[in-house]
């Protein structure tokens, strides 16, 4: 029996759910499955001391992340990671980082992708001063109309219908 897409990217959000609980933060998390229907987790650390090569090790690892699929025949996953965002109200004056901008928001995003659907959800991230960090509800799961980015079209299948 296949579970619904949306059933894998609530399982990535429970797993990430208890990272945060217990570590008030996450490693870049994957679960994804093959054609006979077996799931994987891989745990994805991004650690780097600039924005540059923050960005260069992301490139590199969804190579990697494309080669792992293409291995392991996999048909559909779900990454967790953190990121800053600022939501609906962005900025079109702000030229700086993202992660210095004034009113950013530390959010988790949730993705999942089979090649022909894609999900995406967020919680925000919730820092109090001197408490524990803790995460907002669970935004509504929704297929955006535009999908971009270094982490997406990682299926052997979605890049061979080019």
């Amino acid at each position: 029996m296949v579970v619904p897409l949306e059933a894998l990217l609530r399982r990535v959000v429970r797993t990430a759910e208890d990272m945060f609980d217990k570590l008030g933060e996450i490693d870049m998390l994957w679960i994804y499955e093959n054609a006979s229907g077996e799931q994987q987790m891989v745990v994805t650390p991004i650690m780097a001391p600039d924005g540059q090569v923050a960005a260069a090790y992301k490139t590199y690892l969804a190579a990697g992340m494309r080669q792992l699929f293409h291995q392991h025949d996999v048909v559909r996953y779900a990454v967790a990671a953190e990121c800053w965002t600022l939501g609906c109200d962005l900025d079109p004056d702000y030229c700086g980082p993202l992660g210095e901008h004034p009113q950013r928001r530390e959010a988790i995003i949730f993705e999942a992708d089979d090649g022909r659907v894609f999900l995406s959800a967020w919680r925000e991230i919730i820092r109090p001063a001197g408490g524990k960090p803790y995460l907002g509800k669970l935004s509504a799961i929704w297929r955006p109309p535009r999908v971009e980015g270094r982490f997406h079209d990682l299926l052997p299948r979605a890049r061979s219908n080019d």
